[in-house]
């Protein structure tokens, strides 16, 4: 079995990220697997890495728009060129990460060359709030017409494929539900680099945030959350862990609300572990949500998690509140009572991650290859 992937993850090109390492491991599980890279890279460019071939459009400046219509045309030329290489060789599939541009791209070559199609679903997209802008609205069109033409759909959660069941998309292929692979031992394993308090000695009790700072996370019910909570627990404070678009707009809406010494913008942080060790709840604000990897890392280290009714949050034993202050303050509240345990976990071991959602390495990727090997017997099936 050969797999051609397209992929929107610029550090497929670093060979010592995690993506790339991950998919140097998939890549084992098969007889090839090449990667176009259709994000903005430093550099255009082939890398070979044992069984996995990558291939990098580059970013060569100048506007935007100009490189991602040369990128497609990029795209569907390197994807056919490769296609039909790995095809002639033996079974090949093309997957892509998302049912949107990328997905559209990936038909255009899978119908051309009569291979399998995979698309990947890793976010809520028949939730209400997804289609609350033009973008979103177009997304879902697309996905729509693409969803039904492909010979096996992976979804990253149980919601979503409840989700895609309910919109009544007639598909050819069953969505299989295979979560995102977390290394469990390590999160639960993990020591502290610095105690989370002892940095933040102002904020005590101390909610936890993390994501990217977009619209669709809702970081601003975040801010407002902490405001209602003040009111019967006057020492709270809020640390955000993350960066994105919203930032200046959160800051400005901290100062009108005088939280200045109150909350703390963090920034992207590439260890976490201190803060789901050392904060006494993780608040999770977000419109929708395919999976939330930071809920199942949060279970992992014993942190007590409030959220929106999205993504796994019913899996990992959330205290589930409706999207308002009020509400989340209030399931905020009994929780902010308990005190850590030196860095160890929190005394409420409500936070568990469901055992499907926690998978071993050598489980996740024997389910892996199964959705492959599924996509391709749809695909022999129908003809």
């Amino acid at each position: 079995m050969r797999i051609l992937i397209f992929s929107l993850d610029p550090k497929m090109a670093d060979p010592e990220s995690g993506a790339r390492v991950r998919h140097r491991e998939y890549a084992t599980l098969v007889e090839e697997m090449v990667i176009i890279v259709l994000a903005p890279t430093p550099k255009r460019g082939t890398w070979q890495d044992g069984r996995l071939t990558i291939h990098a459009h580059g970013s060569r400046g100048g506007p935007k728009l100009w490189y991602w219509f040369t990128g497609i045309i990029w795209g569907i030329r390197s994807g056919r060129k490769e296609g039909r290489r790995l095809a002639r060789e033996g079974d090949t599939l093309a997957t892509s990460p998302e049912p949107f541009g990328v997905g559209l791209i990936t038909y255009l070559v899978a119908h051309s060359l009569r291979i399998p199609l995979q698309l990947q679903i890793h976010t809520d997209i028949f939730a209400h709030e997804f289609a609350a802008s033009l973008k979103n609205k177009l997304f879902l069109i697309l996905a729509r017409f693409m969803l039904p033409r492909a010979q096996g759909i992976r979804v990253v959660s149980q919601k979503i494929k409840e989700g895609l069941q309910a919109a009544h998309c007639k598909l050819q292929a069953e969505p299989v539900v295979l979560p995102v692979f977390v290394d469990a031992q390590m999160w639960q394993h993990a020591k502290p680099t610095f105690q989370l308090l002892e940095r933040f000695s102002r904020l005590n009790p101390a909610i936890l945030w993390v994501g990217r700072l977009t619209p669709e996370k809702n970081p601003a019910l975040a801010i407002e959350t902490l405001a209602e909570l003040k009111k019967t627990h006057p020492d709270a404070g809020l640390i955000m862990v993350g960066h994105g678009p919203e930032c200046e707009t959160l800051a400005l809406l901290v100062a009108r609300l005088n939280m200045k010494e109150s909350v703390v913008f963090a920034g992207w942080q590439s260890d976490l572990v201190p803060y789901y060790k050392g904060a006494h709840a993780l608040l999770v604000t977000s419109h929708f949500e395919g999976y939330g990897m930071q809920m199942i890392e949060a279970a992992l280290c014993s942190l007590p998690i409030v959220a929106t009714d999205v993504g796994v949050a019913r899996e990992v034993g959330g205290h589930i509140a409706a999207g308002n202050p009020t509400a989340l303050a209030r399931a905020l509240g009994p929780l902010l009572a308990q005190e850590r345990e030196d860095g160890e976990g929190h005394a409420d071991k409500s936070a568990r991650a469901h055992p499907e959602l926690v998978l071993d390495k050598k489980t996740y990727h024997t389910r892996l290859l199964a959705t492959w090997q599924a996509c391709l017997e749809s695909k022999k099936a129908a003809k």
